[in-house]
């Protein structure tokens, strides 16, 4: 007789653990995020709901973002969510797993406002970029082989509002177990040429590598105010990073 009310107890608890977990509050995520990051106009629950504005640094870089829960990915052993949000009028969307092993990103397609990320190193807020970043993978996780590519397009900085469109660049960055991730970058068009690489350790937090810029001769002196803090020989500029 105990037993069964033991189990009965257990029994009830488990569906009140299970009914609060469902319908906790989105907001109630929202003391888990870096400063840097802000969620403003959240409404729902952790599994399915949305918010008005995804912000980076004070600001925008997502706009009505929706999460959905995957419950199907349960039978794979991880939890995943669908994720939308728009930018520039753009629809972008990722699937988010999470699994004892791994945080997984699957079927990325986003359009980010580039300058909150330049933001985030010190070397390249001082050149006050911007532009719009489009990412896309199949699948990144940090900790086994994956790759992203994304497409920096439209790069300009307000110290040289006269020259307009500085150019559009890829950028590839590569993961292996065990190993930093490796960054490159190469130009694709327009009036200055960004080109470099190096490597990056996410769990030290730590930024190697070199990028070189090559204005276009007769744009040269235009982009002076923007290059002005970085090396130059012969009008070829370049950053370095190291350790950050």
């Amino acid at each position: 007789m105990m037993r069964k009310k033991y189990l009965l107890v257990a029994a009830l608890t488990g569906v009140f653990v299970l009914f609060a977990v469902i319908r906790t509050p989105a907001s109630l995520a929202l003391g888990l995020l870096p400063k840097e990051v802000r969620l403003d106009g959240c409404e729902g629950t952790l599994w399915q709901g949305r918010a008005s504005a995804l912000g980076i640094g004070g600001q925008v870089v997502q706009e009505n973002v929706r999460w959905q829960f995957l419950p199907g990915q349960l039978r794979q052993g991880r939890l995943a969510w669908q994720i939308g949000g728009q930018f520039n009028h753009e629809e972008g969307k990722l699937t988010v797993a999470l699994s004892p092993a791994r945080i997984t990103l699957h079927d990325a397609k986003l359009v980010l406002p580039a300058g909150p990320l330049f933001g985030l190193h010190d070397k390249l807020k001082m050149l006050r970029l911007g532009g719009y970043l489009r990412l896309e993978t199949a699948s990144f996780a940090l900790d086994q082989p994956s790759s992203l590519q994304a497409r920096l397009e439209n790069l300009f900085s307000p110290l040289s509002p006269t020259t307009g469109p500085l150019g559009s660049y890829r950028i590839d960055l590569t993961m292996q177990p065990g190993q930093p991730a490796h960054w490159q970058v190469s130009p694709q068009e327009g009036i200055l040429a960004i080109s470099g690489n190096g490597s990056m350790n996410h769990q030290q937090g730590t930024l190697t590598g070199q990028l070189v810029f090559k204005p276009e001769n007769k744009m040269a002196a235009s982009l002076k105010p923007v290059l002005a803090s970085l090396p130059n020989n012969a009008d070829v500029y370049t950053l370095s990073f190291a350790n950050r």
